[in-house]
């Protein structure tokens, strides 16, 4: 997986699931004489972490955009999320009202304003989900 490009975090979570998939087997199941290869693996370092803050201005060039561009809602909703870590899809699943709109804004629409803001902004986006 490594030579695939998978992070050493990723290719930790499936070894992970692997593992606890041939444990079931042997506890639940009463498959004894299983044995789990996964303990034999040996386990690659953990990943970099990586700062997602934005850095040097980015953040008020952001909000500025944002409310230039689609006013105090489109600004409060990245506001949100950069001060949360909350994603996209947790914001969209934020209670809703009847027409399923989140905070006035299909969750389409949160971030086609995202991205929009960030090129508005001049900040190009950590990836293609709503992050910056």
């Amino acid at each position: 997986m490594e030579k695939e490009g998978k992070a050493g975090r990723t290719i930790k979570l499936h070894l992970s699931l692997l593992s606890h998939r041939f444990n079931v087997s042997r506890v639940d199941w009463g498959m004894d004489s299983l044995v789990n290869p996964v303990e034999l693996v040996r386990k690659p370092k953990g990943s970099k972490s990586r700062d997602r803050r934005l850095q040097s201005g980015k953040e008020s060039r952001l909000l500025a955009e944002a409310e230039d561009y689609g006013g105090p809602i489109v600004a409060a909703i990245i506001r949100f999320a950069l001060e949360t870590g909350t994603r996209r899809s947790e914001i969209a699943g934020l209670p809703r009202r009847i027409d399923g709109e989140v905070w006035g804004m299909m969750p389409s629409s949160i971030t086609q304003a995202f991205v929009r803001c960030c090129e508005r902004a001049g900040i190009t986006p950590a990836t293609r989900h709503c992050r910056c």
